[in-house]
């Protein structure tokens, strides 16, 4: 069995990847309708960078048990998310608090899955992301917090 220095097995450290921009292209394709011009060049940025991102994630084959244990997950983690926000005038405060998972798991995987996250494409994604992140903030005061509430029922 292959273990690499921060003690994750190779297929943790990539579930792990994936989940992480599974929510954020979740939450970005949410976002984009509910956001004005400036609100939406970010999200694309966001967006292009994510795409980067699954590249290399996609090339590794995933058997039928993970591309369901991912799905469970996701179903999961947006269930959380629908016991907080409905929809209508809440949403954008409610997805850019969903958008606040994602970021905690980008975190979480850019900490722990260094095999497929150390890259340039991972770095602007990090960058960028948070930018978003921030300006979300501003227009949805505590979607950060809401955010870290849904993740830490969720991680």
């Amino acid at each position: 069995m292959k273990v690499v220095a921060n003690g994750l097995h190779p297929a943790i450290q990539h579930r792990k990847a994936v989940l992480a921009l599974s929510i954020l292209d979740v939450a970005l394709e949410q976002l984009a309708p509910v956001s004005d011009k400036k609100l939406r060049a970010r999200v694309d940025t966001v967006q292009r960078w994510a795409q980067e991102c699954w590249g290399p994630l996609r090339r590794k084959e995933s058997s039928k048990g993970f591309q369901r244990d991912i799905r469970t997950s996701v179903e999961a983690i947006l269930d959380a998310f629908t016991d907080h926000f409905g929809t209508g005038s809440e949403a954008l405060a409610g997805w850019s608090a969903f958008y606040h998972v994602g970021l905690c798991l980008l975190w979480d995987a850019r900490v722990a899955s260094p095999l497929y996250t150390r890259s340039k494409e991972w770095s602007w994604l990090d960058r960028t992301a948070w930018g978003l992140g921030d300006v979300l903030m501003g227009v949805s005061p505590e979607c950060d917090v809401v955010g870290t509430e849904i993740y830490e029922e969720v991680a």
